[in-house]
């Protein structure tokens, strides 16, 4: 490896220039690098540290995205225990719609028995007075 510009180094990297420049601020380097010319030139060593940065930052967004990943997994994961407690629930609040109608179906009947009942009692009574005296 000797020594490269930077546009040598990204092709080589395979990344761009000014992420190379980035990382070059990044390490403190840029008052360190020798101008040939109107180029900076990147020696050996410096060459070295930025390959080794650039593969710690390759392997922070793939552990950065594998943890997301996992995130959404489990988000995922929860959202269909909700929407699943959500139909639980759903169900359950149909069937206690059914109840209370049925429960209020036989008050009604109840209600009506007894008001017959009432009626017939009335009835007999007024009856039986007649015939008391008759």
């Amino acid at each position: 490896m000797a020594s490269k510009t930077i546009r040598e180094l990204a092709e080589d990297l395979q990344v761009s220039k000014s992420y190379i420049d980035k990382i070059i601020r990044s390490l403190s380097m840029h008052t360190e690098l020798d101008k040939v010319g109107n180029k900076y030139v990147i020696s050996k060593v410096q060459q070295k540290l930025i390959s080794e940065q650039i593969t710690s930052n390759k392997k922070d967004k793939l552990s950065n995205t594998s943890t997301h990943t996992i995130e959404y997994e489990k988000m995922g994961e929860e959202v269909d225990f909700l929407r699943n407690q959500l139909k639980i629930k759903a169900n359950e609040l149909e069937r206690m719609q059914k109840l209370l109608d049925q429960q209020q179906q036989l008050q009604l009947k109840t209600q009506e028995m007894l008001e017959e009942k009432t009626l017939l009692l009335e009835t007999e009574k007024s009856k039986r007075w007649w015939k008391f005296w008759s």
